[in-house]
């Protein structure tokens, strides 16, 4: 059995507004262990985002225990978060998140500007992560020339250029039409089945279940229970 690499403990999630409470996660537990590629589903506000930002240290659980990689982001310090981060997290977002005024190839490197690579290395790197998401032809392409589904491959080129231990993925295809999603989704596929990448993935289409090894289910913060794939 592979090792877990997210432990997540009857973890809580309580957000307080003025006099309001919102529980986000009510106590759920589950395990990822290496190798994995999971879809954790569910409707708007049904928790998804809040434990994918809590696993990559983004946020801090109200209650429960979180581990993630042998270390728990809780405990850890601002400064500490972002170099573990930087070596250990990749992270897709639904909105592409691209510097405008930077081109495909310069979006890939920046993860690697924070690391002590080579300039030759660096540049192997980006060219490597390019061609696995089928836009070695567009490095030099700005944003702005690029269609929703492209500038998405490059957002997830940028998470994998730096060899991350895990792979998170916030809504990816959530503004992408469907043959755009399917691309999007088979890159994810490929870079666990052909690279080994454990993927955390949270959405609510139906069409992430077809490529992801397990699926799970979460409505209003709970863990429902669902036969795996």
């Amino acid at each position: 059995m592979n090792k877990a690499l997210i432990e997540v403990d009857h973890v809580e999630k309580v957000f307080r507004r003025d006099s309001n409470e919102v529980r986000a996660l009510d106590g759920i537990s589950l395990e990822v262990a290496e190798g994995d590629f999971l879809a954790l589903m569910g409707p708007s506000g049904s928790g998804k985002s809040t434990l994918l930002n809590l696993v990559a240290g983004i946020d801090r659980p109200t209650g429960g225990r979180l581990r993630v990689l042998d270390v728990e982001p809780a405990r850890m310090s601002e400064s500490q978060l972002a170099r573990w981060r930087n070596e250990h997290i990749g992270f897709v977002f639904q909105t592409f998140n691209l510097i405008p005024v930077l081109t495909a190839f310069e979006n890939v490197e920046l993860p690697l500007l924070l690391t002590r690579l080579a300039r030759a290395e660096r540049q192997r790197r980006v060219q490597t992560a390019l061609r696995l998401v089928g836009l070695e032809d567009r490095a030099e392409h700005y944003p702005r020339q690029l269609s929703g589904g492209e500038e998405q491959r490059v957002a997830i080129a940028r998470a994998f250029v730096a060899d991350p231990t895990l792979l998170l993925a916030d809504e990816p295809t959530g503004d992408l039409d469907a043959h755009s999603a399917e691309e999007v989704l088979e890159i994810f596929a490929r870079l666990n089945r052909e690279l080994g990448k454990t993927v955390l993935l949270v959405t609510h289409d139906a069409r992430a279940a077809r490529h992801a090894g397990r699926v799970l289910h979460l409505d209003k913060g709970v863990l429902v229970d669902q036969p795996e794939k």
